[in-house]
Parts: C-alpha cells; structure tokens; sequence
C-alpha cells in the first residue's frame, strides 16, 4: 500500500538518504528498503542475517520497482 498511495515518486537517479525503495516482481511489491545514499539501502533481510546493508541494485536480488519520498 506505501508505494501505490503514500509519497512522491522519485526517479532512481534523484534517490536521496531516506527514500524509501521498492522490490519485488510483475509490478508487485514483497519487499521494501531505506535508500542511504552513495548506491546502498539498508533494509531486513531474513531472520537469520537481519538488518542488512546491500547494493541498490542486487545481484541475483528482486527487481526494483520504483522508490517514493514520503518525507519532503
């Protein structure tokens, strides 16, 4: 629901600290993470590595489908 509703859209190469960044397949959202800045996000991950720090854009990873900044 926070990417169809909430926030404004921001282009991958406007990202700033904060934005948040959305993954998953076929336009479907399952996973969510925090934009740091310098290409990275910190989101969790699974149960057993937690909170993780990872590339923008993951290897292997979900697609990226958009990010929103909620707070302007």
């Amino acid at each position: 629901g926070q990417y169809a509703s909430n926030g404004k859209a921001v282009k991958k190469e406007d990202l700033k600290p904060g934005d948040l960044v959305f993954y998953g397949y076929n336009g479907s959202v399952s996973h969510v993470a925090i934009y740091m800045g310098d290409n990275k996000i910190v989101h969790a991950s699974t149960s057993k590595t937690g909170i993780c720090i990872s590339p923008l854009q993951q290897r292997g990873g979900m697609p990226y489908i958009g990010a929103k900044r909620i707070i302007v």
